[in-house]
């Protein structure tokens, strides 16, 4: 998203965040650059398939990314929880099949703890090297 608003700042501001604007010019924040996945050339935004998966999952998750030979990367979901939770075959039935296709995690890393960030956020980078390390086994 640029930014360019004379009258507030004289410079034009160019942020991380990808936008879509309606006709009236309103905008929507999708989700930040750096949080999309590209697998097989599909533009995957993490925050709208956590979005997706928020009202229908009762644990704490976040999805990430891992590197896919074929698509170059792929949608992985870490979830925290450990035996209590659904199968991976009742968790893609009841949650994941309600995803896009591409959406669809392509991979379920269960973890005691979800990596957040001193103020409490994603901890993105943590969660690829944790999927990265797990995927390495």
């Amino acid at each position: 998203m640029v930014i360019d608003a004379p009258m507030v700042c004289p410079d034009t501001l160019v942020t991380n965040d990808i936008a879509e604007v309606n006709e009236s010019g309103h905008f929507r924040i999708l989700g930040r650059k750096d949080n999309t996945i590209n697998s097989g050339g599909v533009k995957i935004q993490i925050e709208q398939v956590e979005e997706q998966l928020r009202a229908h999952l009762s644990y704490p998750f976040m999805v990430t990314s891992a590197p896919d030979a074929k698509f170059g990367e792929r949608v992985v979901l870490l979830l925290q929880c450990k035996e209590t939770c659904l199968s991976d075959v009742d968790l893609h039935r009841q949650v994941l099949s309600l995803l896009p296709t591409y959406w669809q995690p392509k991979q379920i890393v269960r973890i005691d703890a979800l990596p957040l960030t001193e103020t409490g956020k994603p901890d993105r980078a943590t969660a690829k090297r944790i999927v990265a390390e797990i995927t390495k086994e």
